[in-house]
């Protein structure tokens, strides 16, 4: 009888998690710097000195921008969208950055954010409700020479399950995740 080298053996079954694993970290790696080149390419073309990196960015432009996004997002899939509250750096601190980068991170942690409490502030019974879903804050810091940002939420939090699927790639709790497929544009 021939048994398979996989069947009921954890230590290979983690080997096959870790090749998937480098497999996706290189896919994301070699899909970043051709992001990169393509945004700087364009950039310098457009007559931007720096290309895609800005130089001394303004940290709180960048994330007001991704929160009136990611709100825009929430108010359509959910029709009510938490207040976000933003407490800027305590000191002038203008990073070089890639725009877009921090831009699209902020997107998804505040959108994640106020999904989850929105989802808390559906919970609750009708008669203790508040009128609106509790703030969302962003605190914005300098810590050790680094940009530092940090997204607080009140929501249910990450369950068992949850937690699982969190850092996985490709994997969303959002119920209408392709729903705008359709009206994505290729510019290829």
């Amino acid at each position: 009888e021939m048994v398979s080298p996989l069947s009921n053996n954890d230590a290979a079954k983690t080997k096959i998690g870790l090749l998937e694993d480098t497999s996706v970290e290189s896919f994301l790696h070699s899909r970043l710097i051709q992001q990169l080149l393509c945004e700087h390419y364009v950039s310098l073309n457009k007559g931007k000195d720096t290309g895609a990196v800005t130089l001394n960015a303004d940290v709180l432009d960048v994330v007001d921008d991704a929160v009136t996004e990611a709100k825009h997002v929430c108010d359509a899939n959910l029709g009510i969208a938490p207040e976000v509250i933003i407490h800027p750096l305590s000191t002038n601190y203008s990073p070089p950055l890639i725009r877009s980068w921090l831009h699209h991170a902020i997107v998804e942690v505040s959108k994640n954010a106020m999904t989850s409490n929105v989802e808390r502030w559906n919970t609750q019974p009708a008669l203790t409700k508040d009128s609106i879903p509790p703030s969302v804050h962003i605190n914005l810091s300098r810590e050790a020479g680094h940009l530092s940002v940090n997204v607080l939420d009140q929501g249910v939090g990450l369950n068992e399950q949850r937690t699982e699927k969190a850092f996985r790639f490709a994997d969303s709790t959002s119920q209408n995740r392709w729903d705008r497929l359709s009206e994505q544009q290729s510019y290829a």
